[in-house]
């Protein structure tokens, strides 16, 4: 049986997904070929204690339930003689609304504690984007709909619903650019993340 370590040609996307792999290809007597990937980057967590760290995951749950609530109860007021800007700003925020969602649920609050480095970009790094962005559409309906008063006579309650949504959002945005993270090298990390991958190739 053979090992080598692989050289192929790879997209950037799978390059950045399995950045700090080390791949080796082992071929058996058969001709049958593994590619086994082990990682040895570095390993990122949060330096927090595990009841803060619960605590951060249930805050942002309920600040976006709330945005989601802000959202939902803004979109229930609404008229059917409400501008058309209005309408583009609020779809604006529902698409972000929805990413920050995916990236929570599904990057972040599942996420390992000893995060790779895909890990981390995709955990904290799209939570501060995706809540900062989603911050900036909240700001743009509260201005939308400050206006649409104005103009067209919309409840202006609206503004405050969509100024809750963006307290939310910031609020996120804010704190997770303060949490502490640390990162430990590979080679000190206890065989870093203990990640092993492994795909037999035709």
């Amino acid at each position: 049986m053979e090992d080598r370590d692989t050289h192929l040609w790879h997209s950037a996307a799978y390059h950045r997904f399995f950045e700090g792999y080390q791949e080796t290809e082992t071929v058996d007597e058969h001709g049958r070929r593994r590619l086994r990937r082990v990682y040895m980057g570095s390993v990122w967590r949060q330096a927090v204690t595990p009841k803060m760290y619960i605590l951060i995951r249930v805050a942002y749950a309920v600040l976006f339930a709330l945005a989601v609530a802000a959202l939902v109860t803004a979109g229930i007021r609404e008229t059917g003689a409400t501008p058309f800007y209005e309408v583009v700003t609020e779809l604006a925020t529902v698409c972000l609304l929805a990413w920050t969602g995916y990236v929570l649920l599904v990057n972040y609050l599942f996420i390992p504690k000893e995060m790779t480095v895909h890990d981390y970009r995709a955990s904290h790094g799209s939570l501060c984007k995706a809540s900062l962005f989603l911050t900036a559409a909240f700001a743009a309906d509260v201005l939308t709909a400050l206006l649409g008063a104005l103009l067209a006579g919309t409840d202006p309650l609206r503004a405050l619903l969509f100024l809750a949504g963006a307290l939310c959002g910031g609020a996120m945005a804010w704190y997770e650019r303060r949490v502490p993270y640390e990162e430990k090298n590979g080679k000190d990390a206890d065989e870093s993340a203990g990640i092993v991958i492994e795909n037999d190739e035709p």
